[in-house]
């Protein structure tokens, strides 16, 4: 993931990941059920995606822990 695209999701507010963490999840679903069905153009899409959630989750974490 670049830079550019972390300060993106550190500018967002908290309820805007946690949208955005869903729609990644839909996502991540729907390429799961995809790949098994059939051959898949983009290999490397559902780790990307899998990392993607990974650090809106990480930011929304930190956020929880400066707070209390």
């Amino acid at each position: 993931m670049k830079k550019k695209e972390k300060t993106a999701l550190r500018s967002m507010s908290s309820e805007e990941l946690v949208k955005h963490i869903g729609v990644l999840e839909a996502e991540m679903k729907a390429s799961k059920l995809e790949r098994v069905t059939k051959p898949v153009k983009n290999i490397h899409a559902l780790r990307s995606k899998r990392l993607s959630i990974a650090v809106s989750q990480t930011i929304l974490r930190e956020r929880e822990l400066t707070r209390g």
